[in-house]
């Protein structure tokens, strides 16, 4: 996954300063210097996995449908004496 591609903030994640009650800024007590947090966002990742890797990722169930067949029609034909003598003048 590349994260400059808009996943720096999920990869990568967005490095914050954390401050006090009073508005001043933490400071680390190993180095000294401010006390900065990284903050990643999981959504985004999931998001960018979902896109990336459909499916490993995707959570969608697909469903694969198989066209009707056709009913089973059987012909049957008419012996060539019907109808004879039954009186129908059509025949």
């Amino acid at each position: 996954m590349d994260a400059t591609r808009g996943g720096r903030r999920a990869v990568e994640g967005v490095r914050t300063i954390r401050y006090g009650r009073d508005g001043k800024p933490l400071i680390d007590p190993a180095t000294g210097e401010p006390y900065v947090e990284v903050r990643y966002s999981d959504r985004l990742l999931m998001a960018l996995l979902r896109t990336n890797a459909p499916e490993k990722f995707g959570g969608r169930v697909v469903t694969v449908q198989q066209a009707a067949t056709a009913p089973l029609v059987t012909l049957y034909q008419l012996p060539e004496n019907y109808g004879v003598g039954s009186g129908d003048s059509r025949l």
